[in-house]
């Protein structure tokens, strides 16, 4: 793996600001959900059916006890939903910067090798936390 800061170059894809738009997006829509009361309390059609959680079954939990800073809470409810959250908002603050104050941007180039292990470990993750939440009787 190797890192770079440099600046952008033009014509260059712009990450920064393509995905802190779709960041802030989601968490602008995220924040208003969670405001309107009568789409609250709503149950998980896949736990209903077969008595077994989903994959994102304690995802909203875990989102409102980081905003309310119960860390250790988030992460139980939701182990990847509160550290892809937190990663999130880092990237939105890090993505605002950039494209605002015209920073150099972070560059990640993966060889093959690295960029089949991050494929191949995606998967397993979820796996793992999807077995951690049929675990621990969500």
């Amino acid at each position: 793996m190797r890192a770079t800061l440099r600046h952008s170059v033009p014509g260059e894809v712009d990450h920064e600001r393509i995905w802190g738009w779709i960041i802030a997006g989601l968490f602008a829509a995220g924040l208003l959900l969670r405001e309107v009361q009568w789409l609250r309390p709503f149950s998980c059609l896949v736990r209903e059916a077969t008595g077994i959680p989903c994959l994102t079954c304690g995802t909203t939990r875990a989102i409102d006890a980081l905003l309310q800073g119960r860390i250790g809470d988030a992460l139980r409810f939701h182990t990847l939903a509160a550290i892809g959250f937190t990663a999130g908002f880092a990237y939105l603050v890090y993505a605002l910067s950039a494209t605002h104050l015209r920073l150099r941007r972070i560059r990640i180039e993966l060889t093959h090798k690295e960029a089949t292990w991050v494929r191949w470990s995606i998967p397993i993750v979820l796996t793992l936390q999807w077995v951690f939440l049929i675990i621990d009787g969500r």
